[in-house]
């Protein structure tokens, strides 16, 4: 019998004889002389489709007589929890076979209860790690896992591109005589190795997942590192960005005073005890990652999830999270307010004509000259309000949604070079004449 569909109805409900049989002589006779009046149970209730007893499940065929089956409903909890999450796991053994079974908490899913998108956390296992079809080709795998790999190539390719181009720009002499452009240098580098560890950990659970995992300790590892450096890169890449708004802004209040050299001087220092903190903050993740299967497979099917051994621990993850989540938003924000406000300022001073000295009219003149800030702020915006409002997903339009929301999370680290060097004049004379002396260089080697 395949394809069944049904809904939770009351009138599909199937009540105990306890509660329909009225007479208290029959309820209290053994069960073999009890069964015998069954039949006027169906006779006499006609929208009852099923009721039950100690021992059976009866459905009321459409002649309105019952049909029983032995029905095991006595179950006891598992010697090992299998159940992850602080799961129940019940057990149960009927004709020499056992089996048992998880009930999850809210929020966490699967049949082990070990995907959840509590605690802000975020992967693909728990968002389209049960489409996968194990022991399937990649061709006859569910049209959303085959979308979803498209666009993460996808996304790796123009990253390359994007990304590439920026660190070539950012890597002259001229760019790096500012901080901004030793923050700005390692940008697409950092955008980059974020983006080749979100297409490996997508590939880590489709080879998991399709295929039986015969090494364990490989499956281990690519686990802890696969999902480390999958946390730290964005968080990484976000600061720097934060670091490059701070300079913007302490180079328009200091204007002629400002310091390239100094500011060089400690950009270089910053990136490190930058990197130094992200990594001591998020040293405690390797430490979390387990990878578990279900006993009740032969063949093994990993999952690569999180466990915490205490609640402080918990507690700490989620703190230095929603730090590095709200915080590099939260100074952007402000930053750009600031710079919007005081460039504005500064061309009230310099416009010739009374109309063009208006604050709301040089306001739009310069709006277009933010719009990289202005976006990363949008990105970090969506970042938080999905973190905080799709907590559960209980709905199918709801798991594509944090599909979506997810992938777009990581769209500024390929975003290099749209960003950061189209919007400046500085920068993108850099890659013009970049440009030009390609075309040379090729003219020549063909003349």
């Amino acid at each position: 019998m395949t394809n069944v569909t049904t809904s939770i109805d009351n009138s599909n409900h199937c009540p105990h004889i306890n509660d329909i049989i009225f007479n208290k002589t029959i309820r209290n006779m053994p069960l073999a002389k009890r069964i015998k009046y069954y039949g006027y149970l169906c006779q006499r209730n006609h929208h009852m489709i099923c009721f039950m007893d100690e021992v059976h499940l009866c459905f009321c065929d459409k002649y309105r007589d019952p049909d029983c089956l032995v029905f095991q409903r006595e179950t006891t909890e598992c010697k090992t929890n299998y159940c992850q999450n602080n799961g129940q796991c019940v057990q149960n053994e009927f004709n020499g076979i056992w089996d048992f079974s998880c009930a999850c908490n809210e929020c966490i899913y699967g049949s082990l209860c070990h995907l959840t998108a509590s605690q802000y956390i975020f992967s693909f296992d728990m968002i389209i790690g049960q489409d996968i079809l194990a022991n399937q080709l990649l061709t006859s795998q569910p049209l959303i896992i085959q979308i979803v790999l498209s666009i993460l190539i996808l996304m790796f390719i123009i990253g390359i591109l994007s990304n590439g181009v920026s660190f070539i720009v950012f890597k002259q002499k001229q760019i790096q005589k500012t901080g901004c452009g030793i923050y700005l240098l390692y940008l697409p580098i950092i955008g980059q190795l974020g983006l080749l560890f979100l297409i490996g950990r997508f590939s880590y659970l489709l080879k998991t997942q399709i295929s039986y995992v015969n090494n364990r300790s490989i499956a281990q590892w690519s686990c802890v590192i696969l999902e480390y450096f999958i946390n730290i890169c964005p968080m990484l890449f976000y600061w720097l960005i934060t670091c490059v708004a701070i300079e913007r802004c302490i180079n328009v209040i200091k204007g002629v005073s400002f310091n390239k050299s100094k500011s060089v001087w400690w950009a270089k220092r910053i990136v490190l005890i930058l990197t130094i903190i992200i990594l001591i903050s998020s040293s405690y993740e390797p430490f979390l990652r387990q990878i578990i299967d279900d006993p009740r497979l032969i063949n093994r099917h990993t999952w690569c999830v999180i466990v915490f051994p205490s609640r402080w621990i918990e507690y700490y993850r989620l703190t230095v999270n929603l730090i590095n989540l709200i915080i590099p938003g939260m100074i952007n924000f402000i930053v750009t307010l600031f710079l919007l406000h005081r460039t504005t300022k500064m061309k009230q001073v310099v416009a010739r004509s009374q109309h063009e000295k208006g604050y709301w009219a040089c306001l739009k003149r310069q709006l277009p000259l933010y719009g990289s800030p202005i976006l990363l702020i949008i990105f970090s915006l969506m970042r938080l309000i999905f973190s905080f409002t799709l907590v559960c997903v209980t709905d199918q339009w709801q798991k594509y949604v944090f599909l979506t929301a997810y992938l777009i999370s990581f769209c500024p680290l390929m975003m290099t070079f749209p960003i950061f060097v189209l919007p400046a004049e500085i920068y993108k004379a850099e890659f013009r004449s970049l440009v030009q002396q390609t075309k040379k260089l090729f003219k020549f080697r063909q003349n």
